[in-house]
C-alpha cells in the first residue's frame, strides 16, 4: 500500500545558529544494536545573508552514498528542496513560489529519468518539511511545552503532496529534562497506516537530539527494498571560517 511507504524525512537538520555547521546523524535499526550504525548522515548548513543552504548526504556501512538532499531557505521560509533516493532510483523536487507548493517525482531506470508524478497545491499557513522542523518548534514552543497539540501540514515529497500531522509533548517532564515530541497523522485513517514518530528535543536549544520512527531509507529483503524504522542520534559541530 502506498501509504506504507510514507516517510517523514530523515533530514531533521536543524537551523544552525553559526554561519557554518556540520550535523551528523548516526542511524540505527529501531530496537536493534546501537554499536555500529547502519547509515551515517552528514549535513552542512551555511548561512549567507537572508539565505540558509543545507546540503546533506547519507552513506551506508560500505561508505556508499545512498541519499542526498539540498534545501534552500530565505528569511526562514522554504524555497527549494531536492532529495535523491539512490537505493530505489527516485528523485523528488519541491518548489515553493507565490503561495503555492510544486511537487515532482522522478524515476530512473539507470539510463534515463522520467517524470512519474507532478502536483501542486496552495501552501498552507503552517507548512514544513524535515529541514524546517526547528523553526516550527521555536514558533510553537510555548504550546508544546504546555503539552498542547499543534497541527501542521507536512510536505511528503515521495507522495508529491502535504499531509496533516499533529505535534504534542508527551510524558511528565521535570523542568531540567528534554522535551519528547510525538508526531502523528491528523487523519484517523492515516493513523492506522503510519506509526507515530517520537523525537527528543533539547529543552534549551530546541534541537532534535534523537529520532525514532519511519525513514526514507531501505534495506534489501530478497529482491525488494524494504523501508526501515530507525533510531537516529544527532551531534553538532561548528566550523570555523
Amino acid at each position: 500500500m502506498k501509504w506504507r511507504r510514507l516517510f517523514i524525512g530523515l533530514f531533521l537538520a536543524q537551523v544552525a545558529s553559526a554561519e557554518t555547521e556540520i550535523i551528523t546523524g548516526k542511524i540505527f535499526s529501531l530496537g536493534g544494536s546501537l554499536t555500529e550504525p547502519l547509515f551515517v548522515q552528514t549535513t552542512e548548513v551555511k548561512v549567507e545573508g537572508a539565505y540558509r543552504r543545507m546540503n546533506a548526504f547519507i552513506k551506508d556501512a560500505n561508505l556508499n552514498i545512498v541519499m542526498t538532499e539540498r534545501t534552500v531557505f530565505k528569511d526562514g521560509l522554504l524555497l527549494e528542496q531536492d532529495v535523491e533516493q539512490k537505493q530505489i532510483a527516485e528523485r523528488y523536487e519541491l518548489r515553493v513560489r507565490d503561495g503555492k507548493s510544486y511537487f515532482k517525482v522522478f524515476k530512473s531506470n539507470g539510463k534515463t529519468e522520467e517524470l512519474e508524478k507532478e502536483k501542486s497545491e496552495r501552501t498552507p499557513e503552517v507548512f514544513l518539511t524535515g529541514p524546517g522542523f526547528e523553526p516550527f518548534l521555536r514558533t510553537h514552543e510555548k504550546f508544546l511545552r504546555e503539552g498542547k497539540k499543534v497541527s501542521a501540514q507536512f510536505g511528503v515529497l515521495e507522495l508529491a503532496r502535504s499531509v496533516g500531522f499533529d505535534f504534542k509533548s508527551v510524558g511528565h517532564r521535570p523542568s531540567n529534562e528534554n522535551l519528547k515530541i510525538l508526531m502523528e497523522p491528523s487523519s484517523f485513517w492515516l493513523s492506522m497506516l503510519v506509526s507515530p514518530i517520537l523525537m527528543e528535543i533539547d529543552q534549551k536549544t530546541l534541537r532534535v537530539l534523537n529520532f525514532k520512527g519511519r525513514t526514507p531509507l531501505r534495506i534489501k529483503a530478497g529482491k525488494k527494498w524494504k523501508p526501515i524504522d530507525a533510531e537516529i542520534h544527532y551531534s553538532f559541530e561548528k566550523v570555523k571560517p
